[in-house]
């Protein structure tokens, strides 16, 4: 009985998203009225990708699969840099200094980081398997304006965790609230040797927040970093739940969204 009321609101939850479009603009979540079944309503001049998009993201990346690995595969980061934090509403977000030369070559392309941020579990999947924590380097082409992503998977462990996120963790409490900003002292060595080390793999999909749009060039490394369990803890009471379901598979023709509603 309990799992048939479940499953009639979540029916119910669906139905609603697909047939009641919602008037003028509202802030985006990750549950609820504003969650990511109705994204494409809060805006609908501008998020009707997150629902009719063909190329979203994030995706399960299977290694067995025909998803490519990437060539040229570089970030010419500083060693450590004081970088700008701000606790957003959506996610922890990092800013590097104004005119420092945070360059990135992937695929073959230069590009220069615009920020790095948080999503708590990982909205990338490995072989089907979540991980506890991603962090996405947005970085774009001076040229042509086009965007490329790098996401870095953590594992939690014992012991003091990834050097990374020793500055991350030193700057929590500046964040702790929404609109709060700060300054953290970000060690970068680790990303830079792990990005240049493991395994990357590269697809064209979208931004997993609205309004959704797609052509980025996003580049996945497979093997995690490690976050520790208090590290973990402490950012996940800051930013809770914020990780886009997973998308349709590479190459299917519909969006999930619309499959969904197809359904109904």
């Amino acid at each position: 009985m309990k799992f048939s009321i479940v499953l009639l609101a979540s029916l119910t939850s669906l139905s609603s998203a697909c047939i009641y479009p919602r008037a003028g603009e509202a802030t985006f979540t990750y549950e609820g009225a504003g969650g990511p079944l109705v994204w494409h309503h809060l805006n609908a001049t501008t998020n009707g990708a997150c629902a009719q998009g063909k190329t979203q993201s994030p995706i399960n990346v299977d290694t067995k699969s025909d998803i490519g690995t990437a060539v040229s595969t570089k970030l010419s980061y500083p060693a450590q840099a004081s970088f700008t934090s701000e606790n957003n509403g959506h996610t922890l977000q990092y800013s590097p200094p104004k005119n420092a030369n945070f360059t990135a070559t992937l695929g073959g392309k230069q590009y220069q980081l615009l920020q790095f941020h948080f999503h708590t579990p990982s909205e990338h999947r490995l072989n089907k398997e979540h991980f506890p924590l991603e962090v996405h380097f947005v970085h774009q082409n001076a040229a042509d304006k086009s965007l490329a992503v790098v996401g870095v998977f953590f594992d939690v462990a014992r012991g003091p965790g990834d050097g990374f996120l020793m500055g991350v963790q030193a700057g929590l409490k500046d964040v702790e609230e929404k609109g709060d900003e700060g300054t953290a002292n970000i060690h970068l060595g680790s990303i830079t040797k792990k990005v240049a080390k493991s395994t990357v793999y590269n697809y064209k999909g979208s931004l997993t927040t609205p309004p959704c749009t797609e052509e980025i060039n996003w580049f996945v490394v497979q093997e995690p970093l490690h976050v520790s369990i208090e590290q973990y803890n402490q950012m996940k009471k800051i930013m809770k739940y914020n990780s886009r379901f997973t998308q349709n598979e590479l190459n299917h023709k519909e969006n999930i969204i619309e499959d969904s509603c197809g359904a109904i």
